[in-house]
């Protein structure tokens, strides 16, 4: 069917598949798969009203209601609703049942295209286009230009998809398949040989970094941490998680918590983000100096 009011319901058709699940299926992964379809939901309505995360007055004008379930290859029908003021005025621009399920797969059919790409050992170019309207383009040459909600979409729901595509698997739950009862709008579909195409490796720089930085946590036990890079630094200045590297003092590290700062000199474990670029997922400390 076409779309007459977006602001009417939008009814997902949900199937969790499997040859083995027509009597039994595992409570965990069914409940898991179905825990990170609501969070992704919730995201995409965060991004389309300017919001991090949903208050429970939020929760009460965005709803999604499960019914009907049937087993076999287990089928629930969902309904997206909202009820809010925003509503007054019924433009595709803004947050409404139509938009949140339109802008989920456009962000999911970006996320499997830029998977894919790095997974191929392909670099995509991303140029976020400010026009606003509601299509994803992919360009020459893996060059994607994306509207800027629908990125910021795909960054925040990622690591949803990723836990989803963990709890498929050949044996049990194949795959989740989602479809609308709107005919222009794709389905979004996860199956196990998904899995990892929404998580990017990580690899390690051979440069060394001396950088001035507070320790805010460190387990003796592990000899991991967070830390926070102090301004002006040769990388930039926000919380990393770190490890020691060798048979170090621990001591050390366990003092640095009560100084203001201390020098480390590190290597940098890198990640190829493929909303980001290439972004510093770790630091690994090979010596550590205080300077107070």
């Amino acid at each position: 069917m076409g779309i007459d009011n977006y602001n009417d319901p939008i009814k997902l058709y949900v199937a969790l598949e499997g040859d083995n699940i027509e009597n039994t299926f595992d409570l965990r992964s069914f409940s898991a798969i179905l825990y990170e379809l609501s969070n992704i939901l919730d995201n995409t309505y965060c991004v389309l009203i300017n919001q991090k995360r949903l208050n429970k007055e939020m929760r009460n004008e965005f709803s999604i209601n499960a019914s009907n379930i049937k087993p076999g290859s287990i089928h629930i029908d969902i309904e997206l609703i909202i009820n809010s003021l925003q509503l007054m005025a019924p433009l595709i621009g803004l947050a409404n049942p139509y938009t949140v399920w339109q802008y989920t797969v456009h962000a999911y059919t970006l996320l499997k295209y830029l998977g894919s790409k790095i997974n191929n050992d392909n670099k995509p170019k991303i140029s976020i286009n400010n026009s606003n309207n509601n299509t994803v383009i992919y360009g020459d040459n893996n060059i994607i230009i994306p509207d800027g909600q629908i990125l910021n979409i795909a960054a925040k729901t990622r690591n949803n998809y990723d836990i989803i595509s963990n709890y498929v698997d050949e044996i049990s739950i194949k795959g989740l398949k989602i479809q609308s009862n709107i005919q222009s709008i794709n389905e979004l579909f996860i199956d196990y040989k998904d899995k990892g195409l929404f998580k990017t490796p990580s690899f390690m720089d051979d440069t060394l970094f001396n950088i001035d930085a507070d320790i805010i946590r460190f387990d003796k036990e592990k000899l991991t941490g967070k830390l926070f890079v102090l301004e002006n630094q040769d990388i930039p200045s926000k919380e990393y998680s770190f490890t020691v590297m060798g048979e170090q003092n621990r001591e050390i590290y366990i003092g640095a918590m009560i100084r203001k700062f201390v020098t480390i000199t590190a290597l940098t474990e890198n990640k190829l983000d493929s909303i980001n670029g290439v972004i510093i997922y770790k630091l690994h400390i090979i010596n550590i100096v205080s300077k107070e």
